[in-house]
């Protein structure tokens, strides 16, 4: 795939998810969490679990209206082949990793421009996006929101080496999780010691978010707990 051809998929399928948060208000929060820093790390599992089915946003019928409304838009705007498959995609987005990839394209249209970020995935490998840390500002949102809308999942869940890879910013301020699995790569208390040693006062917040029932609730409380956050467990405030 040329680099052009790749940059108009994910282009495109930004605008197929779009579609279901363009007639929303913006707004500042992530899973129900307020975004009050200004300077963020989105950690979203991209584990091969995540690609299970996320039976609450099936049984959802203001969602199920929504992806209804995006496929039509989309085959409407765009016609031929590419809408009408882009537009199933739209419709198909169930999974565990779909319900994700849309709140954070959501979290991402509210963030205030003078808002700094990045977005660092953990599956079979531990990475950050291409554009890197830096201000949302138009450009970069829209990239951005692209870059959610094509991630697909696979691999083990490297949660330890992610949250380490986020305390390395030099200028993070708050960091939000999302997992629906247990980490791979170290044992909870080991994780939770290592980020105390990190933060060294540094008071970095750790927002969780745990999908589905094999999430490990214990560590995602104590993060929050340890670090002034929240945990929201699918859907719902566990800890605080």
């Amino acid at each position: 795939m040329t680099l052009r051809n790749c940059f108009l998929r994910c282009a495109l399928l930004a605008c197929c998810l779009g579609l279901m948060v363009s007639q929303q208000a913006r707004s500042q929060e992530y899973y129900g969490i307020k975004i009050e820093e200004n300077n963020v790390a989105f950690l979203l599992d991209i584990s091969g679990s995540m690609e299970g089915k996320d039976e609450g946003i099936a049984a959802s019928k203001p969602m199920s209206a929504a992806l209804n409304q995006a496929e039509k838009s989309v085959s409407k705007k765009l016609g031929g082949k590419l809408g009408r498959k882009l537009g199933r995609r739209a419709r198909s987005e169930t999974t565990k990793l779909g319900s994700a990839r849309r709140e954070l394209i959501r979290a991402l249209e509210g963030l205030p421009g003078e808002a700094s970020f990045t977005i660092i995935t953990f599956g079979s490998e531990v990475k950050e996006w291409p554009g890197g840390y830096r201000e949302v500002g138009g450009v970069a949102r829209r990239a951005a929101q692209a870059f959610v809308a094509d991630l697909s999942a696979g691999g083990g869940t490297p949660m330890n080496k992610g949250l380490e890879e986020g305390y390395g910013l030099e200028d993070v301020e708050a960091i939000f999780l999302v997992s629906d699995g247990r980490p791979t790569d170290a044992a909870g208390p080991d994780i939770l010691a290592g980020l105390a040693a990190l933060d060294n006062g540094r008071g970095i917040v750790v927002n969780t978010i745990g999908i589905g029932p094999d999430q490990d609730e214990e560590l995602l409380c104590k993060l929050a707990e340890q670090t002034g956050g929240f945990y929201i467990n699918d859907g719902k405030v566990a800890c605080q």
